[in-house]
């Protein structure tokens, strides 16, 4: 969809993005497209103590991604980790950062406002009034979003999904998360299988598996 574009994928914590939108930031990276696409992770998720793993854990990913696609992909904006961990909150502060964060972006992906986080929630919030100078702001889907209802779908096959360049492989740098949640009802590896395949019955995809995106606003022209 997007081409030729300043992609910024912003997230509140390490993780977040990978869940939401991992498959189709491979996409989007793809150096035929010829997009710029950078990351901003707003917090560094160390509320329970983490926070030295959390950014080991993410910075593995940006070089990662860097090492792949060195044409495409600019990086980890340097003001990432400007709050803490559950703390954020619908504000003057969010938003003036987040205005500035997203400055000269032609699309713009995060959190949907509604959503049982609050770190998601101010994100999804604020976003709006900072990128109200954006032409395309998309939200895609978290764990704990709420009303979720996608009309736009990046569709992938099991393989795709579970390959080198697939959006397991980015959660897999996250350690701390898929070892603390394995096995139990919050598994993370396999709550991504369900989650992909319950957007792929919404699309209707022979693909099976899909990522959904709720469109806040949407340029079709080029």
């Amino acid at each position: 969809m997007f081409n030729k574009s300043d992609i910024l994928v912003t997230s509140a914590h390490p993780d977040d993005f990978e869940i939401g939108m991992g498959q189709y930031l491979f996409e989007l990276l793809k150096p035929e497209h010829g997009n710029r696409v950078r990351l901003c992770i707003v917090t560094d998720g160390g509320a329970g103590g983490y926070s030295r793993v959390r950014r080991k854990e993410q910075n593995a990913v940006v070089r990662f991604l860097r090492e792949l696609y060195p044409e495409t992909f600019t990086g980890l904006h340097p003001q990432s980790y400007a709050f803490p961990d559950t703390e954020l909150e619908p504000s003057k502060a969010l938003v003036s950062y987040l205005d500035k964060v997203c400055r000269g972006s032609d699309v713009v992906f995060t959190h949907y406002p509604e959503d049982s986080h609050q770190d998601h929630r101010a994100l999804g919030i604020c976003v709006r009034p900072a990128c109200r100078f954006v032409r395309n702001v998309l939200f895609y889907q978290s764990y704990s979003a709420l009303n979720f209802q996608p009309s736009v779908f990046y569709d992938f096959t099991r393989k795709e999904m579970e390959s080198e360049q697939g959006k397991l492989r980015l959660l897999k740098f996250h350690t701390s998360q898929v070892k603390r949640y394995r096995g139990s009802n919050q598994d993370v590896e396999q709550d991504m299988f369900a989650l992909a395949a319950y957007n792929g019955f919404l699309y209707k995809t022979p693909k099976r598996f899909a990522e959904g995106f709720m469109p806040w606003r949407l340029k079709l022209n080029r």
